[in-house]
Parts: C-alpha cells; sequence; structure tokens
C-alpha cells in the first residue's frame, strides 16, 4: 500500500463528522446530569472522557466509549450499600435525561455501568484513577509521528475479524514494536515492527516498554509465566487470560496484517516492482483485438487470438492477457509486488444478471484465486 492509500483507509475507519457530532451531544447531556449532582449520600464533582474518545483513537463502528466520573463514595471499601447508592443515582439520572437509553449493565468488580444510547456502548467507570496511559499514549505519537494512526488501522482488524485483543494490549505491543524494531518512518515499517513484536509475544518472550515518565512498580514475579505483557504503569501481567488456544487470535491478526507491510519485506530483499501492462493490441487490417501482456523493461510480453471490437471481447482479451502475464511473471520472475497496467477498471469484480459474461466471471475468479494464492501484492493503474 502507498502512503495515500493508507491516509485513504484511516479516513474510511475514523468516525464521520455526523457521526462526531451525535456522540459529542450525548457526551454533553451526559455530562449536565451527572457532573455535579449531589443529595445526602452522594457527590459527584467530575465527569471526564479517557480512552480513545479522548486520546482521538476511536474508529467505526463506535463502542466502549469510555467515561469516568469521580465522587465522594469510597468504593475501594468494598462497600456494596455505597455502591449501589452511586450506581442508582447514575443510572435514574441518565434514564431520565431523554436520552435514547436501551440498556444498562452493572459490572462491581470492575465498578463500571455499560449503557447503550443510539446504539452507542458507553462505558462510565467509578474511579478517581489518573490514566496515566492516556498521556502515555501522546508521548508515543509524539515520539512516532503514526503511532496513532497505525493503532487506528490495527484496531480496525481486530474489529473486522471479531478477535478478543484488548486495545490496550495492542497499544503496548505496537509501543514495544516501535522501541526495539522500528527501522524508519514509512506506515509499512511501523506494521514490520508490529509483525515482530508479534512474534516475540506468540514465542512467549515477556514484552516489556521501558519505563515511562520513571514510574516505578514491583514485578509480581509469579504472574510471569506464559504469554507476558508487562503494563507499564503497574507490573501486571495484562496478558495473563492468554493461553495456547486464544493466542491464535493473535496470530489471526498477524495473518489479517500481511498484506500491508508484505512490500517493504520484498523490497528488503532487493525485489524491484514489476510493472505488467496487459493492453490489448488493435490489428487496424481486421479492427479485431489481441490479447497481449508485457513486462514492462524486462523483455517478456506475449499476444495472441482474435476478438470483436466491442466492450464484451475487449475484456475478455484483457483477462487472457491478465492471466497469461501473471503466470508469467509468477514463474519467471517470481517476484509478488506487481503494478498492473489494465485499460478496463475493477477488471476483476464480477458482472451478475448477464449470461454472456459467465465465461469471463468464470476467468475473473481464476485470476483472483491465482492472486490469493500466490499472496500477491497488486497496485491497479487504469490506462485509458
Amino acid at each position: 500500500m502507498t502512503e495515500k492509500e493508507y491516509r485513504n483507509l484511516i479516513n474510511e475507519i475514523e468516525i464521520k463528522e455526523d457521526q462526531r457530532q451525535v456522540l459529542n451531544n450525548i457526551l454533553s447531556l451526559l455530562a449536565d446530569k451527572i457532573n455535579g449532582y449531589q443529595n445526602d449520600y452522594l457527590n459527584i464533582f467530575n465527569f471526564r472522557k479517557y480512552g480513545s474518545i479522548q486520546t482521538n483513537t476511536v474508529i467505526s463502528p463506535l463502542k466502549n466509549i469510555n467515561i469516568a466520573i469521580e465522587s465522594n463514595v469510597d468504593l475501594e471499601l468494598n462497600d456494596q450499600l455505597k455502591t449501589n447508592i452511586l450506581f442508582n443515582n447514575v443510572e435514574n439520572e441518565i434514564a431520565y435525561s431523554g436520552l435514547n437509553v436501551s440498556s444498562f449493565e452493572r459490572d462491581y468488580e470492575q465498578k463500571t455501568i455499560s449503557i447503550k444510547i443510539d446504539e452507542i456502548e458507553f462505558k462510565i467507570k467509578i474511579t478517581n484513577e489518573d490514566f496515566i496511559a492516556d498521556k502515555y499514549l501522546e508521548e508515543l505519537n509524539n515520539r512516532h509521528t503514526y503511532f496513532k494512526n497505525v493503532l487506528k488501522i490495527i484496531k480496525h482488524y481486530v474489529n473486522e475479524q471479531k478477535l478478543n485483543i484488548p486495545s490496550y494490549l495492542v497499544m503496548i505491543l505496537l509501543a514495544y514494536g516501535a522501541e526495539n524494531y522500528l527501522a524508519g518512518r514509512k506506515y509499512e515499517d511501523y506494521f514490520v515492527a508490529f509483525d515482530k513484536a508479534l512474534d516475540d509475544f506468540i514465542a512467549k518472550k515477556k514484552i516489556e516498554l521501558l519505563k515511562p515518565y520513571n514510574f516505578e512498580f514491583v514485578l509480581n514475579i509469579n504472574e510471569y509465566k506464559g504469554f507476558v505483557i508487562v503494563d507499564p504503569f503497574s507490573g501486571d501481567n495484562v496478558a495473563s487470560k492468554v493461553n495456547d488456544v486464544n493466542v491464535q487470535d493473535y496470530r489471526k491478526l498477524k495473518k489479517s496484517l500481511t498484506k500491508l507491510f508484505e512490500v517493504i519485506q520484498i523490497d528488503t530483499r532487493g525485489n524491484a516492482i514489476v510493472t505488467l501492462d496487459v493492453t490489448p493490441i488493435l490489428n487496424p487490417s481486421t479492427n479485431k483485438y489481441a490479447w497481449s501482456y508485457q513486462l514492462v523493461g524486462r523483455g517478456l510480453s506475449s499476444s495472441g487470438g482474435e476478438y470483436e471490437n466491442n466492450q464484451f471481447e475487449f475484456k475478455t482479451a484483457v483477462l487472457k492477457g491478465l492471466f497469461r502475464g501473471l503466470k508469467t511473471t509468477i514463474e519467471q520472475i517470481k517476484n509478488k509486488n506487481i503494478t498492473i497496467i489494465c485499460p478496463v477498471g475493477k477488471v476483476l469484480e464480477c458482472v451478475a444478471g448477464k449470461a454472456e459474461e459467465a465465461e469471463n466471471n468464470s476467468r475473473r475468479k481464476t485470476i483472483t484465486k491465482l492472486i490469493e494464492e500466490n499472496k500477491l501484492l497488486i497496485k491497479w493503474e487504469t490506462k485509458r
């Protein structure tokens, strides 16, 4: 992928302006109802965002929007009555706020209330903590320009593949990769570094960052077994629930990201980009086309057949030239990084509802399978 393609992907997965407006309106109403609330038992004196919404790494679809509220209730005492009073009052204020609330769910262990408003998932945490990890993420992004953007892309693939990998672990793995393996400033460099971090983690190498902000903690040696990701602020093993079975999710993430960084791995091995031109050749004397392919600058080309000068047979000629050109590239040049110059846009998209397209659809499927089985990295350029 090019830098422009990465930016386009980020634009696609980020929340849109209308979504952001809806979210901001909900947050504003929640703040008005909750912040400053007090009665004989309770005083809520702070309402703030944290996590992805605070660090501007939230992506579509909107979920797990994190809010923290501070109060005079000391939840460290594990007083069930006090906790219930706090939860009840917060839920009542939200329920009668006029917002479209569809569900409430309490987690007494985590001191959180999960609510769904207009199909957006919010998690309200009762806490007085500082959320230093948000500050650390900002520091990482200042140090590594594309850190937040790459984090968004990885989170997108985690969501797309429905993988059980917490965003916090993704951030630590990416930070570890940046600290130990980042060799350049391009997007591909970040994904190569993250891939190596995944390799280390899957191989049960301890993932540990340099201590940020000189934050001191005592390592809990008993937790350092199996798969280990050390929380840079607590010293806990935040990957303690990963085992030899569910580590498959991390392997799946590694596989789904392969195409994003494979370009730089190919270039590192010294293989330049191959340019394949599959424009059919017109014979002026017969007004018919021949399929054709040319590997530009490689001295390899071929052509053949006769196809009528109409849109359907022209595409047939393109597809035949494309198949033969790719086969030659695979067998003789052995390069996976290919730029295809093609006179037809979206030539591999099957056309439904037209009987005459059946054979060409079969060709499209065969070519697509060839590309996927050989893990070819294709960049298309439409030749007008």
